[in-house]
């Protein structure tokens, strides 16, 4: 989870310090479609894993992606 938060950090351009898997990246980040892009091909390149983007739409918080990691 601590990766991950790294990850969605450096994407999102904030300290993993000033996020939690409680995060709702689209109101209390700077988001924006390109950081989108980057979640979901984040998730895939380092988990394995297919978000796909109604799956991705359907995300409200950073916890609610991390559970496509698993």
């Amino acid at each position: 989870m601590e990766q991950f938060l790294e990850f969605m950090a450096e994407i999102l351009e904030v300290e993993s310090s000033d996020i939690s898997l409680n995060t709702d990246f689209r109101e209390d980040c700077d988001f924006d479609s390109m950081k989108g892009f980057a979640m979901i091909c984040t998730i895939e390149e380092e988990y394995g894993k297919t978000i796909t983007v109604p799956q991705f739409l359907n995300c409200k918080t950073l916890g609610d992606l991390f559970n496509y990691t698993k």
